[in-house]
């Protein structure tokens, strides 16, 4: 909390101008501190573990759109040092075909099916042989996508442990209410029955007599007469 000090004369009917200055007294002066807005809503609190959010969905169709482009490469490049001596025109035709139905199913929002469809696209981008020239965008044909699958599914594995470790919480908390609701409802049981009992038995059956109970057949002795 900040201190703010500012100097007040002691006399209000001081003045100013003979050369002599009026004793001050300090004030402090407390002010609230400032406002500060409450934190906004996380709007993927509510999604299951298993829908992609963020921006999950923006760098998979990044990784559509490297595979795309690596699979027209394949089209067009066809010639050079490394390159197969009959073109494979049908493998090349299924890798593009395989990165456009990819970037369709990032659509779903589903974190498993974008991870495996992903490394699918990426092999079947990939399995056509190229051209020295085309070794490179391969290889990063393989590794991006291959990234992209284990991260989201990485994400997926925590959320799922968060979701379950809130449940069993959740759980444990119930149970101990239950317990507790339950001990409650047994001694107010008991102070019942030893209530009743009381009532029933009266004052004089609370305490127990003291010592073996007389028999009935006994006969006290006689006292003798003297002589």
């Amino acid at each position: 909390m900040a201190l703010l000090r500012r100097r007040i004369p002691a006399d209000p009917d001081h003045r100013i101008g003979d050369g002599s200055e009026e004793p001050v007294r300090a004030e402090v002066v407390d002010t609230p501190p400032p406002f500060e807005p409450p934190a906004p809503p996380d709007p993927d609190a509510d999604l299951p573990p298993s829908r992609l959010r963020g921006t999950e969905p923006m760098y998979g169709y990044v990784v559509g759109l490297e595979l795309l482009t690596v699979g027209i490469l394949n089209l067009v490049v066809r010639h050079g040092a490394g390159a197969p001596a009959h073109p494979q025109t049908a493998l090349q035709v299924v890798g593009v075909a395989a990165s456009i139905a990819f970037m369709g199913l990032i659509s779903v929002r589903n974190r498993t099916v974008a991870g495996l469809a992903a490394i699918f696209a990426a092999f079947f981008v990939t399995l056509p042989r190229p051209p020295n020239s085309l070794q490179a965008a391969h290889i990063l044909a393989l590794v991006f996508p291959l990234i992209y699958g284990v991260l989201i599914t990485q994400r997926q594995r925590r959320a799922v442990s968060r979701t379950l470790g809130g449940r069993r919480g959740a759980a444990r908390t119930g149970m101990a209410a239950r317990a507790r609701q339950r001990d409650d409802q047994q001694a107010q049981a008991r102070g019942g029955e030893r209530r009743g009992r009381s009532r029933r038995g009266g004052k004089g059956n609370d305490t127990a007599p003291a010592g073996p109970r007389p028999s009935a057949r006994y006969t006290p002795p006689k006292a003798k007469r003297g002589r």
